[in-house]
């Protein structure tokens, strides 16, 4: 009988060491499973396994992003940057965060619009890009999506783009990405495409939705009979988004506004449950034609991930509220 008791002890201590394991070490993309996806609502921390990748860093660190004021993070770029690994923070100085201590080698971009963008780039393989910025609120408050991917091609048309697109696939998964603005008015184009194509259902999270032309195919999408479903932030939704949620609701789209304190700050579209439109970009004019973001196009989805992003949208709906 002891003998049995010290064995369930044993078991349970086990099984207690595993679950400290799993939720202190993240699921972190690798050649051999090159895509992960990452959001707080599925209780995975943002801010866990972005600090453990960068203290993996051990060549370069490359951040474009429109705010960085988490100190923890900032901390570990300072000792990687003078360890010697090439630290490189891109960001937009509008946001008002902490000045970057050296070694960090800090760059203010200006344009027309925001620096909206939010990537990182590890050791030229390695990318992390969604909705997140690096503040303590995103990571672990705010309703984010964030996207990790192993993939050097990639790594590399991010450091050092030469065009505002590029085409790659995902070990057979084909994928494409654009970096707004876009002078040729293509990336609107394929987002327009995407949704015009659409045949049973679109799914879509986005934290403000004004663009005029993406309102009006999410309108025809529904007259032709898709199952076109919206979740906003409430406070969007009440402000910057009513005329679109207006429009939306009156003509029959189901419309969801978030609940809580926490933004709903994602900025993603699931068609069809086959295709997956996601990154920093907002619906806006601006995102399109001043600000700089990106848009991650995933097509042909695992069941994984299909799996995921179903049960991410369900608690979505469960959270929200039906206007």
């Amino acid at each position: 009988m002891a003998k049995k008791y010290k064995l369930s002890l044993l078991c349970i201590a086990a099984l207690y060491a595993w679950f400290i394991y799993a939720a202190t070490t993240p699921d972190l993309p690798t050649p051999q499973n090159s895509l992960v996806f990452y959001s707080n609502q599925k209780r995975q921390d943002l801010d866990l396994t972005l600090r453990e990748s960068l203290k993996q860093a051990t060549r370069s660190i490359h951040l474009t992003m429109y705010a960085l004021t988490e100190s923890k993070i900032i901390e570990i770029l300072q000792t990687k940057a003078g360890a010697g690994v090439d630290v490189k923070v891109f960001y937009d100085p509008s946001t008002g965060g902490k000045k970057l201590p050296s070694p960090i080698q800090s760059h203010p971009i200006q344009s027309r619009g925001l620096m909206h963008r939010k990537i990182v780039v590890i050791d030229d393989a390695l990318v992390f890009l969604g909705s997140a910025n690096m503040t303590r609120a995103s990571l672990s408050l705010h309703d984010n999506l964030t996207c990790g991917i192993y993939h050097p091609g990639l790594s590399q048309f991010l450091q050092s783009p030469t065009a505002s697109f590029f085409k790659f696939t995902i070990a057979s998964q084909p994928a494409e990405i654009w970096l707004l603005p876009d002078k040729t008015g293509q990336a609107l184009t394929t987002l327009l495409s995407q949704i015009h194509s659409a045949k049973t259902s679109i799914s879509i999270a986005m934290f403000t939705l004004t663009h005029p032309a993406l309102v009006e195919a999410l309108s025809a999408a529904h007259r032709r009979g898709v199952a076109v479903t919206v979740a906003l932030d409430y406070y969007a939704g009440r402000g910057a988004s009513q005329k679109a949620v207006k429009h939306l609701t009156e003509i029959g789209i189901k419309i969801l506004l978030s609940q809580g304190a926490q933004l709903l700050h994602h900025k993603w579209a699931y068609i069809d449950q086959e295709t997956l439109i996601l990154g920093s970009t907002n619906w806006t004019k601006a995102a399109f034609t001043k600000n700089q973001d990106c848009l991650l196009f995933l097509f042909e989805l695992s069941q994984d991930q299909k799996k995921y992003l179903n049960t991410l949208w369900n608690i979505i709906l469960l959270e929200g509220r039906i206007i």
